[in-house]
This record gives C-alpha cells, sequence and structure tokens, in this order.
C-alpha cells in the first residue's frame, strides 16, 4: 500500500475545476486529501468482502481480527486455514466467511493472475472476477480504484459516494444522475470520488 496526498494545487483539481466549477466548493472544503492506493490484491480484496454493507469502522476491526487471526499477514492459505466456524466466531457472517476461501482458492489457482488483472479491456476485467461468488460489481469497482489505481473510474453502486454527492451539494440525485454527472470530471473521476468519500465519512 502507498499513501499519497492530493495536495489542493494539484494541476488535476484545477483542471476538474475548470471542467466542472461547483467543485470549487468541494475541494476549498476538504483542502489537502490524503488517500491510500496501491493495496496488495488478496488482503484488498478481504477488506472490500467483509466491507459489504457495513460502516467503515466496523470493517476495520474486522479486518484487523481476521488479519491477527492470520499471524498478522493474510495469504490465500492462512485464510483457508480459518474455518468456517472460526470466521464466524471473529464476527463474519457465514456468507462471507464462504466469499472469502472462495476467493482464496481463485488466488491459489490462478484465476488472480497478474496477467488476467489489467485495465487494458475493463469490461473483461469486470466479467473475469465476478465469476468468483461473492464479488460483484461494486466489489470490482472498487479494486480498480485501489488496487489498480485507475483515476479514472466511478462507482455508483457506492452508497458513501451517492451520500457524499447528495449531501454536500444539497441535492437529491439517483445513481444514474450522478454517474451521467460525473462524466464531466473524465479522466480523474476517482480524485473526485475520494472526495466525496470524505465527505460522507467525516
Amino acid at each position: 500500500m502507498k499513501n499519497i496526498t492530493l495536495l489542493r494545487n494539484d494541476p488535476r483539481l484545477l483542471d476538474l475545476e475548470q471542467k466542472d466549477p461547483k467543485l470549487t466548493g468541494l475541494f476549498n472544503d476538504v483542502g489537502d486529501l490524503p488517500i491510500a492506493l496501491s493495496w496488495d490484491a488478496f488482503s484488498f480484496m478481504v477488506f472490500t468482502i467483509i466491507g459489504q454493507q457495513l460502516s467503515v469502522k466496523v470493517v476495520e476491526k474486522l479486518y484487523q481480527k481476521v488479519t491477527q487471526a492470520c499471524g498478522g499477514t493474510l495469504t490465500p492459505k492462512r485464510v483457508l486455514n480459518l474455518s468456517y466456524e472460526s470466521l464466524r466466531a471473529l464476527g463474519l457472517s457465514g456468507r462471507k466467511a464462504e466469499y472469502l476461501h472462495t476467493t482464496a482458492h481463485a488466488f491459489l489457482d490462478g484465476h488472480f493472475h497478474p496477467s488476467k488483472i489489467t485495465l487494458d479491456d475493463k469490461d473483461g476485467l469486470f466479467k473475469h472476477l465476478q465469476k468468483i461468488r461473492g464479488i460483484g460489481p461494486w466489489t470490482v469497482d472498487m479494486f480498480v480504484m485501489f488496487v489498480l489505481d485507475d483515476m479514472d473510474h466511478f462507482s455508483k453502486k457506492d452508497l458513501g459516494l451517492i451520500h457524499g454527492y447528495n449531501r454536500f451539494f444539497k441535492r437529491d440525485l439517483s445513481p444514474d444522475q450522478i454517474e451521467k454527472d460525473a462524466l464531466n470530471w473524465r479522466p480523474y473521476r476517482s480524485i473526485v470520488a475520494h472526495y466525496l468519500w470524505h465527505v460522507h465519512d467525516r
């Protein structure tokens, strides 16, 4: 994982403001923004599967419990060594325990081979990863943004982004409407997403 900080005077922010002037208020309000990118692929999938439909604080606690149960380092083999019962005892649902195991198997059998996980064919990437039980469009959206570091992606499936947008701009738009507005932010849609997440989380 690498931590970077989006500075208020970043040229990409200035470009975004020219394309969509209402973003000036958002960037001024948040200021410099630290974000974490380039996650280890397997660790991120564990974090994201745990995080489905849960708050960030709850996810972080559960993630730490699973990491500790794996001896401090998450690997597919160590996760598979934890039985469903062990994972449930840590606070995970039976379904999420199953999803962690299916994902671990996918890493071990080559489904997650780097040659198959690229941004060259984003539609193909979505189809490929969603073959794994427990991985849906939202999970792949997050993978694209936080592991593959795609700076031009937006997830209308993410409730935090939708809430952050409507909360800050005092609107009540649908996910489809917000996704359409996000087209104005290309090729830096992910950057705006990070600012909207900050608004949602605070």
